[in-house]
């Protein structure tokens, strides 16, 4: 397990999606009504392990070194810490005290700070790895939700979908930068593997921006559906996935061409959404359908579904 590390790994699936040839992926989902976190091996898809965890988590965070992961646990208010060195045997071997329900989590890429989101907190918290010690603190917008850290470590990116905005960070200085305005319930958000922008699903707005990283400047593709909650991108760039909450459709949009190229119905409000590695795959986790959906992307067709209970956050991890 020694080779697992994020910036290979982790870092590159959920940021830039860019494969890693011959390997398969592991897909981790929580569900928020049974307090459990669930996994899926993408060579086989299907379910190989789960674990409990704490009460009703929303959120996902792989650490650098891709041997432990962490749930945001919002009614029991703290962090789950389980171990994934043997991913078939998950284990739960602590948790991490939050003074406000969390929400979202990401590390930084060297691994030495967790920063928490709360949507009742208009604080970023930031701890310290391994000793979980409260270091900093960044006064944020309303309702913050959705936040990316930039593989240099130097900027982050948090969507406050309370007030419609996403706020630019200083990592290292612990700051905010600036806020772009945005839409009502902006939520999800993916690097483009070029890591020239970021991708934004705008809610309420029906439309994905794209920012760009060296000018945080924004540009937007306009009328795409109802309430646009996650977003997914292709691993050649080309394609983005977006779930529409209200529809209960899964998107693809042709990003050069700025435009809807389909849609699949799913179920009710289709939530997070995650690529494998190899761009074969998606995967959706739908709460209001009690259901996690496996697409095969090239076939633009549900190959298979998973009975969940409330599914909401998701992560992805290459197997060894």
């Amino acid at each position: 397990m020694a080779g697992r590390r994020l910036w290979g790994g982790v870092l590159a699936v959920l940021l830039f999606g860019v494969p890693v040839e011959g390997a398969a992926d592991w897909v981790f989902w929580v569900d928020e009504h049974t307090d459990t976190l669930g996994i899926i091996d993408s060579a086989s898809n299907e379910v190989v392990a789960q674990v409990q965890v704490g009460k009703h988590p929303h959120r996902i965070a792989v650490a650098p070194d891709g041997r432990t992961l962490y749930t945001a646990n919002e009614k029991s208010r703290d962090i789950s810490i389980v171990d994934i060195t043997d991913i078939r045997r998950p284990r739960l071997t602590g948790s991490i005290r939050s003074a406000r329900a969390p929400y979202n989590l990401a590390f930084t890429p060297d691994g030495k700070e967790l920063w928490v989101v709360s949507e009742l907190n208009p604080r970023l918290q930031v701890l310290q790895a391994g000793t979980w010690e409260l270091v900093g603190e960044v006064p944020v917008g309303r309702i913050p939700a959705h936040l990316a850290i930039l593989p240099s470590g130097k900027k982050g990116y948090l969507a406050c979908r309370g007030d419609g905005t996403i706020w630019v960070l200083d990592v290292p200085g612990r700051k905010v930068l600036k806020t772009i305005p945005s839409a009502r319930q902006v939520m999800g958000m993916v690097l483009h593997p070029d890591g020239k922008s970021l991708l934004v699903a705008e809610g309420i707005g029906g439309s994905l921006a794209l920012i760009n990283t060296e000018t945080d400047t924004l540009e937007r593709i306009g009328g795409l559906g109802q309430e646009i909650h996650h977003v997914a991108v292709s691993p050649d760039g080309g394609t983005a996935y977006l779930t529409a909450r209200l529809e209960g459709h899964l998107l693809a949009v042709d990003l050069a061409g700025r435009k809807v190229k389909a849609r699949l119905p799913l179920a009710k409000w289709p939530d997070n959404i995650m690529g494998s590695a190899d761009g074969r795959f998606l995967y959706v986790t739908a709460r209001g359908a009690d259901q996690v959906f496996v697409v095969d992307a090239a076939g633009w067709k549900v190959l298979k579904t998973f009975a969940g209970h409330h599914p909401h956050g998701m992560a992805i991890l290459p197997s060894r």
